[in-house]
Parts: structure tokens; sequence; C-alpha cells
């Protein structure tokens, strides 16, 4: 019995002492960086070739503790003439480069945190006093931080389309024509498109029939279909991927399914799911644990929740103050926040939001896209049958 809660102290002592180390580096982490003495690294990195195992293993603990700061010297002792000091060094250097890279990320991350961005590409795209350059400077940066994030997940690179998008023209992406080096913009594309090529292309609904996507970055709120490849570019779509013959050295992230392809090379996907693949070679899937392909060879299949799409967040009506849940074409009220506008309005639970000021609702996908699009200060009208009765609602979104 006592060598039982011996034992057992001993297990709670550990995992206690595991915890606070773990908080205690995440803290290290988060701080911002200080100044050391760079003679002092130089000294610790000597000893890291000491002859005696104690001060070898001490000046380890002082450089890990001192962390990222101390980087640059240790990737420099790489290069030592002294095979224990090259060889713990890079023990050091693996560890400093992944807080390097995750604090890297974890900055550019903050500056779009609280960003919906199919709320934003919603507005880019059909708004014209968003056609500026800050806010295509803005949809850059966000193509930038998931493609970081799916480099850091792979231990990959995916290097971004190498695009002078701001000397390009804006176009409104409506007829089909090849396009090259423009900035488009459209409110979803249903025609045969031969190509895009060296591009960025922001779409709020559906896109289909492109031929090719070559060197471009896309953003679309809704489905890719039928575009026949997709080579060294960036794609995000709030929405499903349907059938490509080709995809090659592309970071592909959507929010639904990948229909199939017939060959897909050296890319990054985020999908929910994924159908046949004739071909399969070299690809790094999130979050799936296999492929079907006839052909699949150097696949890798990573576990990871926080993934590119993590970065930022998607729109959701409760950002408005109301939850709604989708009652056949139409819209249920389940929740409203006090002091929202939706709540202040008069809104209550289990109201039937049947039309809006832009006619009758004809899906819940159509109210939720008619939601995204208002902007703070906005004035939106709504029919909602209470009950036996039909009851119109003035809203006025706060600013």
């Amino acid at each position: 019995m006592i060598e039982r809660t011996i034992v057992r102290a001993c297990l709670v002592l550990g995992l206690a002492l595991t915890i606070r180390a773990a908080a205690a580096d995440e803290a290290r982490r988060s701080e911002p960086l200080q100044k050391v003495d760079a003679a002092e690294i130089q000294k610790l990195i000597e000893r890291l070739g000491d002859e005696k195992f104690v001060r070898r293993e001490e000046a380890m603990r002082q450089l890990r503790a001192l962390g990222e700061p101390a980087l640059d010297a240790i990737e420099k002792a790489l290069r030592s003439e002294d095979a224990e000091i090259r060889s713990r060094a890079e023990k050091l250097a693996v560890e400093l480069r992944h807080i390097r890279r995750e604090r890297l990320f974890r900055a550019m991350a903050e500056k779009i945190k609280d960003l919906p961005l199919d709320q934003f590409v919603d507005r880019l795209a059909t708004r014209d006093e968003f056609d500026k350059t800050e806010n295509w400077d803005r949809l850059y940066d966000i193509a930038k931080i998931m493609s970081q994030r799916a480099e850091m997940l792979a231990d990959r690179k995916w290097p971004l389309p190498n695009l002078n998008y701001k000397t390009f023209p804006t176009v409104s992406g409506k007829s089909a024509v090849r396009y090259v080096n423009q900035k488009i913009r459209a409110d979803g594309i249903d025609r045969r498109i031969s190509a895009l090529q060296n591009c960025v292309l922001v779409s709020s609904g559906n896109v289909q029939y492109i031929t090719s996507i070559v060197n471009s970055i896309v953003f679309i709120e809704g489905d890719l279909a039928a575009c026949t490849s997709i080579i060294d570019s960036f794609v995000v779509c709030n929405g499903s991927l349907g059938r490509a013959v080709l995809i090659r050295n592309s970071v592909v992230l959507t929010t639904s399914d990948f229909a199939s392809s017939t060959r897909a090379e050296r890319s990054f996907f985020q999908v929910k799911s994924v159908g046949n693949h004739a071909i399969s070679s070299q690809n790094v899937y999130l979050n799936l644990k296999s492929v079907a392909s006839r052909n699949a060879t150097d696949n890798r299949f990573i576990q990871n929740d926080k993934g590119p799409l993590q970065a930022v967040t998607f729109f959701k009506p409760s950002l408005l103050g109301v939850e709604l849940s989708k009652l056949d074409k139409f819209a249920r009220v389940d929740k409203v926040v006090e002091g929202k506008p939706f709540a202040r309005a008069g809104l209550r639970v289990g109201d039937i939001v049947t039309a809006t000021d832009e006619g009758e609702v004809v899906s819940f996908e159509a109210l939720n896209k008619f939601l995204r699009r208002r902007l703070p200060g906005e004035s939106i009208s709504l029919k909602v049958r209470r009950g036996e009765k039909t009851v119109e609602i003035d809203v006025k979104l706060a600013e």
C-alpha cells in the first residue's frame, strides 16, 4: 500500500511538472524576443563540445532556455569542426526553427484572426468601394499565412505564385476570355474561360468551366467545378471542388469535398473527403486517412485540427447576434443575443424568416449570403412567420 501511494504521488508530481514545463515553454514562445549577449552565446556553444558530459548538457539547457535569439549563432555552429558541437547544434536548431516558424505564423495570423474570410471575399468581389490596394494586400497576406501553415504542417515548401499583383489592372470576370496578369472580381463565373494565368481571382459565387489555373491565387465563396487543371497555384473554396484532370504543385483548401482527379501530384489538400484518383503521387492530405487511387505513391496523411483554414474564421449569422437553422428553404431563429441588433429589433426564437428586402428567401444559403453582404450601419428588413402571423422587422446593424 505504501509503495502504491509513493508511485501515485510520483506520477502526480511528474504530471504537474510536465504541465508546468509546457506552460512555461508556451509563455516563453509568446514573449517578445529579448536581446542577448552574443559573447555569452558563443561561450555556451563552445561548451557543447566540452570534455565533461555534465557541462555539455548544461550548455544545451541554457541555449534552449535562451530560445530563438540564439538560433543564428547555433546555425553557424552547424559548420563547426567539432563533431560533438555540430551534433548538439543540429538538435537545438531543429527545436528553435520550429519555435521561430510558430512565432512568425502567430504574428501573421494575429492580423486576420477575427476576419470572416467569406465575408471579406464577398465584399471585395461585389462592392466597388472594396477594390482598394490595401484589401488586395490583405488577401495576399491571407494566402501567405495559409500557405505558410501548410508548409509547417507538411515540412515541405509550396511557394506562393510569384505575382506583381499591385501593378495588375482589375477586371470583372464575366466574359469567356483568357485572363493573364490581372486581378479579377466576380459574382460567380459560369462560362468557359480558356485560362487563368498569373492572376488573383476573388469570386462571391460558384466558378465553373475554367480550363486551367496556372500560377494564380484563387478565393471562391462557393464551389469550383469543371476546372481541367490547377498548376503552381493557391486555391481556397468555401465550398466543394469538382472533378479535375490535373492538380500539380498547388495548395488546395476547401470546406467541403473534392470529387476526384485523373492525376494529383506534389500538392497539399485540406478537404472533407476525396473521390477516386487515377494517380496520386507525393501529395499531403490533411485529416484524411487514405485516398482511393489505382496508383498511389509517396503520399503523406497528417492529422491536425489547426490546419490552414483555421487561420481565419468563416462568416456565421451568430456574429450578428442571431443563430439560424435550416427549415425547408427558409430559416428558423434558434437564438437571439440580448443587446444585439436582431434582439433590439424584436426578433424572437421560433420566428421563421421567409423574406428580406431583396425578396422571398429562395434558400437557406441565399439568406446567409444576404446577411454576409450587409455592412455595419446598414438597415435590413425581414419578414418572419410567427405562429399564424407574418411580422415585418427592420434591423439596424451595429456600427
